[in-house]
């Protein structure tokens, strides 16, 4: 299985979300045990189980989608953002897999875990040693802000206010503006793409297109042809009019593009 360059890029954010995750549950677990006087190796054993988990469904995921064929793109390596994008299919189909799989590892790697983890902390616990002042100082402080979390969120005026803006918030959550519908114009007859005179006809009418009032411009647009013959020219021109086109490569174009443009188009090889 392929991942194109634009995936590659995607590396250094997914990099830094595992690392974010484990440094999370790092600074929980130790916090946690601080707090309680119940620092011992345990909690260490019990910071690797929770990181492991998640971690081996992720990549068994990843794993699992390229033996049965399927793309590992940039919508699975970020998934919690690109929910409404295209192919949500393969979206749920991975979040359902990661999803099984973390159930999986909790009960056969986290739970033999914790029990390990048990005996360090019973050893731990025959040793009586009162609070310390920045553990009491720390709980007092704990609740103070818990009663006035409490008597804040208590306030009918306050359920009144949250009611009101979840109102807000479903409402133009359904409400589509017509500025985010994209056009989509679709080409039902076939041209020979190393017609020179055909090609400068279809850049003709892009440019025109492109150029319209209101318009964003090839910035904005996805154009299958002008990816395909930028990307074994290497140039990036918004009309490539002197490039010289090789079908021959179409395959290997369709196979990595990361915009899934061979759902659209349909080939037609000349003997």
């Amino acid at each position: 299985m392929e991942v194109n360059a634009d995936n590659r890029k995607l590396a250094p954010y997914f990099g830094a979300g595992f690392g974010s995750m484990i440094a999370l549950v790092a600074f929980c677990v130790l916090s946690s045990a601080c707090y309680s006087n119940t620092l011992d190796a345990g909690k260490i054993l019990i910071g690797v189980g929770a990181i492991l988990c998640p971690l081996l469904a992720i990549t068994c995921t990843y794993g699992i989608l390229s033996l049965i064929g399927s793309r590992v793109n940039s919508l699975l390596f970020v998934m919690p953002f690109l929910i409404m994008g295209i192919e949500v299919q393969l979206f749920c189909f991975g979040t359902a897999i990661a999803m099984a799989l973390t159930y999986l590892f909790q009960l056969i790697l986290f739970g033999p875990t914790l029990a390990i983890a048990t005996e360090a902390e019973q050893r731990k616990s025959n040793d009586e040693e009162g609070p310390s002042k920045w553990r009491i100082q720390a709980d007092r402080i704990s609740r103070f802000v818990f009663r006035v979390h409490c008597n804040i969120v208590s306030r009918e005026y306050i359920a009144v206010f949250i009611l009101i803006a979840t109102l807000f918030y479903w409402y133009y959550s359904f409400n589509v503006w017509k500025e985010n519908l994209i056009l989509t114009v679709f080409v039902n007859t076939h041209f020979n793409m190393t017609d020179r005179y055909l090609t400068t006809q279809f850049w003709d009418v892009l440019k025109e297109l492109e150029t319209l009032p209101h318009c964003k411009g090839p910035t904005s647009s996805y154009v299958w042809f002008r990816n395909f013959v930028n990307e074994y020219a290497k140039s990036e021109q918004d009309y490539p009019y002197e490039e010289v086109v090789d079908p021959s490569r179409l395959d290997t174009f369709f196979k990595n593009d990361r915009y899934h443009f061979d759902t659209s188009v349909k080939l037609k090889r000349l003997e």
